[in-house]
């Protein structure tokens, strides 16, 4: 399974840092199996006819992306691209503002196709190898999607405790050099 997850540009960011979240997230997919890339358009400007290239170049099952209230719309906006580049490939988001929003989300923005609510390390892991088994999602606690017209809630996951037993952030995905040369 290749999955992509995508940095979204961050607004009135002068110093840009490398995301962690999104390194995170990629170590997360990776601990599933899964062969992963990271699309970093914070540190390289967005554009549709880049993501087209690197979709094409990369080829992946589903595309996912991290979003706090700032860059939410940066976020959607690339994943509505991926949907208009490749309808097949699954869409997903996780972070803050669609973990408290995802009636909203899931309603208003139909190229959205997954939520991971909260916390997402966990969730990741037992989703990964259901990425194609929509009829499965149900046993994945902490996501949302939509079943027909219906949004589907599933079971709500408790917060990790233990944090020594997540995966350290996959940070060689990420163009740190060029993150360095910004200061």
């Amino acid at each position: 399974m290749r999955v992509a997850v995508i940095a979204s540009p961050y607004p009135l960011e002068e110093f840009p840092s490398p995301p962690l979240g999104i390194a995170y997230v990629a170590a997360a997919f990776e601990a599933a199996g899964c062969e992963v890339r990271v699309f970093d358009y914070i540190i390289s400007a967005y554009s549709r006819e880049k993501l087209a290239a690197q979709l094409a170049d990369f080829q992946p099952d589903a595309v996912g992306a991290g979003s706090v209230t700032m860059n939410f719309y940066d976020g959607q906006r690339i994943l509505r691209d991926v949907k208009s580049i490749d309808p097949g490939i699954l869409t997903m988001m996780g972070g803050p503002h669609v973990s408290f929003t995802v009636e909203e989300t899931l309603r208003t923005y139909p190229e959205i196709d997954v939520i991971f609510i909260g916390e997402a390390d966990d969730t990741i892991v037992e989703f990964a190898p259901l990425i194609r088994k929509k009829n499965q999602w149900s046993q994945v606690r902490g996501l949302a999607y939509r079943d027909g017209g219906d949004i589907v809630h599933t079971d709500r996951r408790d917060f990790i405790m233990d944090v020594d037993r997540i995966p350290l952030p996959a940070r060689r995905l990420l163009p740190i050099s060029r993150y360095r040369a910004l200061g």
